[in-house]
């Protein structure tokens, strides 16, 4: 049980049409504490884009240094173009029609001229459309390329390290992870497929420390954080470690997996039970910091 004179931490965001309200960390009493100031958000109207958004990215559309938005609109089978003043302040620009039911949207470079190109998915297809950008907030027509069934989900990276953006997509029809490299002209190539996945959502970033890009995937094919490697099968040089925050006094406690030295193969899970707790003293430098008495 915590104590009246417990100090919680606590941040809290609600999100909702009218906006976000934030919340400093507060005593048991629910007293504010001295030094917090409470931060506030002034509700910025846009233009209205459709009644069924579902997906957005920010960039730099028209080469002029200040962020706009891409909004997909699920039920209205289109793609609206914002243009940003710098101020917080998003005048819709263009629409363009998709095809059904958008899924997801994203922003890159995929020709390496500098200029910010479009990538979106759209559910019930087998497709994912690039529209290159001329750098004046204007796009090509679509150009699409084929992954697997309904992609929900779309994230950019290099994944093979070439220096040219690629695009992963999650499809839910097939329960797989479609790869496509890019060529650096805005075409793209299909490689292997990873199967027996079903994403909600992937973030891309090198998990292992090995220089390539891998994905972390939040999987409803088994209700688990799938990790996909990028060479399918890297050596994991320490054990796997999750260490929430350390308490002020007394041993830090930390989760040390039992996955060793062994190799990860592509799409295994990381379990909650490979982990399981162990408690690392701190350093006689940091108890002193702490203002422990180091016996």
């Amino acid at each position: 049980m915590l104590s009246k004179k417990t100090t919680v931490r606590l941040l809290l965001a609600l999100v909702s049409c009218a906006g976000i309200a934030v919340w400093c960390w507060s005593d048991m009493s629910g007293n504010a504490a001295p030094a917090c100031s409470t931060p506030s958000f002034a509700v910025v109207l846009t233009s209205n884009v459709g009644n069924s958004l579902n997906s957005l990215a920010l960039g730099d559309l028209n080469g002029d240094g200040k962020p706009d938005l891409v909004t997909t609109s699920y039920f209205e089978d289109k793609v609206s173009i914002l243009m940003g003043d710098g101020a917080g302040n998003f005048a819709l620009s263009s629409n363009t029609t998709t095809g059904a039911r958008p899924s997801a949207v994203a922003i890159g470079d995929f020709n390496g001229d500098g200029r910010a190109d479009i990538a979106f998915t759209r559910d019930f297809s087998t497709t994912v459309s690039v529209l290159i950008g001329t750098g004046t907030g204007s796009f090509s027509a679509p150009t699409n390329f084929t992954v697997g069934t309904n992609p929900l989900v779309l994230v950019l990276a290099d994944f093979n390290n070439d220096g040219k953006l690629d695009l992963a997509t999650g499809n839910d029809g097939s329960n797989t992870i479609s790869i496509l490299l890019g060529n650096g002209s805005g075409g793209f190539t299909s490689a292997t497929p990873v199967t027996g996945i079903r994403a909600t959502s992937m973030a891309a970033a090198d998990l292992n420390h090995d220089g390539k890009i891998d994905l972390a995937i939040s999987n409803t094919a088994n209700g688990k954080v799938t990790i996909v490697l990028g060479d399918g099968a890297d050596q994991i040089d320490s054990p796997y470690v999750q260490r929430p925050d350390p308490p002020r006094r007394g041993p830090s406690p930390a989760y040390v997996g039992v996955l060793g030295q062994r190799r990860l193969a592509a799409g295994e899970t990381i379990e909650a039970a490979d982990l399981v707790p162990v408690y690392l003293r701190p350093s006689e430098a940091e108890l002193k910091r702490r203002g422990i008495a180091v016996s």
